[in-house]
């Protein structure tokens, strides 16, 4: 069946990319057109609108790249985000109640007592503040790191794993005197995504890691 109005389509192509946004806009304005003028002889679609015989038929029957809504096959996301929960980033949060700068050197001190260094540390607010006039709110990343666990990821990532060091930990001001501090295992990132293994050496890297954090939260 040929498209309304001379309309020219392709069939779907599942390894191709997203249809050209002004080819789509022209079809559809092609579509519009035919209903307009061909209203004399209309039916009702399934949502109720009045659409022209010959485009109703034309979009019931034809698979064509401009079906409505469009998925892109090559926009797809190859993990769904929503199938993953906190514990599979090893996701953490606190709450501590003083100042920033307190909250700083506590943190630094609870995560140095669990066998973490600060490798490096830098304020994002004050850098975008600075930068671009962004108005945050207090922001600050510490860069924790166990020499001996972070030597052993290097070996089991071939090396990949370096692209998400150091660990970090974040003290974000969320209201006056009130900090959260939130941080995500880059070793479960890390084999989630594929830049680790999913074997015993890395299970007994996570596992070593997350007892670190475990007891550096303890200490907040």
């Amino acid at each position: 069946m040929k498209p309304p109005n001379g309309a020219e389509l392709t069939e779907h192509d599942p390894d191709s990319h997203c249809p050209d946004e002004r080819e789509r806009e022209k079809f559809e304005r092609d579509i519009d057109h035919e209903t307009r003028i061909d209203s004399e002889r209309h039916s009702g679609d399934e949502d109720g609108n009045h659409v022209s015989l010959s485009t109703s038929r034309y979009l019931s029957e034809t698979p064509t790249l401009f079906s409505r809504p469009v998925v892109c096959d090559d926009m797809a996301l190859p993990i769904d985000p929503t199938e993953i929960d906190s514990a599979d980033i090893g996701e953490e949060r606190a709450t501590l109640e003083m100042a920033h700068e307190d909250a700083i050197e506590h943190v630094r001190a609870a995560f140095t007592d669990a066998g973490f260094g600060v490798a490096t540390e830098f304020s994002p607010s004050e850098l975008l503040n600075e930068k671009i006039d962004a108005e945050r709110d207090p922001y600050y990343v510490l860069g924790a790191c166990n020499p001996a666990v972070a030597d052993r990821a290097l070996d089991a990532s071939d090396g990949r794993i370096g692209g998400l060091f150091p660990c970090n930990v974040v003290i974000h001001e969320i209201e006056p005197g009130v900090q959260e501090v939130y941080h995500v295992s880059i070793m479960r990132i890390a084999r989630l995504v594929g830049l680790a293994p999913d074997d015993e050496t890395m299970t007994d890297i996570i596992d070593d890691t997350g007892e670190f954090v475990e007891e550096a939260y303890e200490n907040l």
